[in-house]
């Protein structure tokens, strides 16, 4: 198989297989690991639940997730790159669609966004007296097309200084925040890194994405960062990480996988690299708690782009609501970007 099609295969499921992750998560979010057992056991198929804070989740139902991850994917399409006046468009589009499930920072910026706003000072103002503002799972979870463009073209995105400007701005863009574009720069560069690799290296993976967040935490002067969390710490942690490795090690080293992109990030990034090539891992992170959907949309994410479609299960592929959508944007995004 060449190397366009081999691509083409990892980036669909990068896509499917995030959206499943997405949709399996999405009715058990916030809940800890103890309440998910107790009420579903170890959940390896879609349930609905009527009473979520969101409103009812039907089977199958993705979320914010794969909503604003397909909105930056149809804008490199149509731009042929990365284009943020074109992706701020596409995020002022899907307002009228839903903000279900949408955080505060990134529904607080696409509005101003939509009253005229430019995108380069949409994001919120760092704020030195709320610590976690413009610091949830928004960027990371939604970036992930970013990755796959930069693997298309052959573009390193830690060599390239016009691609790691484009995704800080793109992270700027709703979350003015070192640990924002951290976030971004990371998952972005731990999509590019699978989808060019058969297996993976936690040490290397460790680096990769320690380097990547190192850069981000840089954007703002340490006065007016004011923060004590580096996502470059816990991420030198992930070299540790073993298929051995306990959920109580993993809770100790990385967090509960809450919103806090400081304890959601590391925590995706972990159940992956513990179990790499399975769909267990999947399975790992809806059972976790926390931010289930968001956790488990990455961990998916990972496991398309190393593994391929061969790792998707077809059953609850054939479920998600947004599937005919994800298979035409993503053919379209193959299509126009491969040289």
């Amino acid at each position: 198989m060449n190397l366009a099609l081999t691509l083409a295969d990892r980036i669909f499921a990068m896509f499917a297989l995030g959206a499943i992750g997405d949709a399996l998560g999405a009715p058990l979010e916030m809940m800890t690991a103890t309440e998910i057992a107790k009420q579903y056991g170890r959940l390896t198929t879609f349930v609905e639940r009527g009473d979520h804070k969101f409103g009812p989740i039907a089977k199958g139902e993705t979320t914010d997730d794969t909503q604003l991850k397909l909105a930056i994917a149809r804008s490199i399409v149509h731009m042929l790159g990365i284009d943020l006046g074109d992706i701020a468009r596409e995020h002022v589009a899907e307002l009228p669609r839903t903000t279900r499930g949408w955080g505060g920072s990134t529904r607080e910026a696409v509005k101003r966004l939509e009253a005229g706003a430019h995108w380069s000072v949409s994001g919120s103002a760092p704020c030195r007296t709320q610590k976690k503002r413009g610091k949830g799972n928004g960027v990371a979870m939604k970036i992930d097309p970013v990755g796959a463009f930069c693997a298309l073209r052959g573009v390193d995105p830690l060599l390239s200084g016009e691609h790691r400007t484009e995704i800080k701005s793109l992270a700027l863009m709703t979350h003015n925040s070192a640990m924002g574009v951290a976030s971004g720069l990371a998952q972005v560069v731990a999509i590019h890194h699978l989808l060019g690799n058969s297996i993976v290296l936690p040490q290397s993976f460790a680096e990769r994405v320690t380097h990547a967040a190192l850069i981000g935490e840089r954007v703002f002067p340490a006065a007016v960062i004011n923060d004590d969390d580096f996502l470059s710490e816990r991420f030198q942690l992930l070299g540790g990480v073993t298929p051995e490795t306990s959920n109580e090690l993993l809770r100790s080293n990385f967090g509960n996988g809450g919103c806090y992109v400081y304890e959601s990030l590391p925590v995706a990034y972990a159940l992956f690299l513990r179990k790499p090539h399975s769909i267990e891992a999947l399975y790992d992170a809806v059972a976790f708690g926390g931010d289930t959907d968001t956790v488990a949309s990455i961990v998916g994410s990972l496991l398309g782009a190393l593994n391929g479609s061969m790792l998707i299960p077809q059953a609850l592929w054939s479920m998600i609501n947004r599937r005919q959508e994800i298979e035409t944007t993503v053919a379209e995004f193959v299509q126009a970007l491969t040289p």
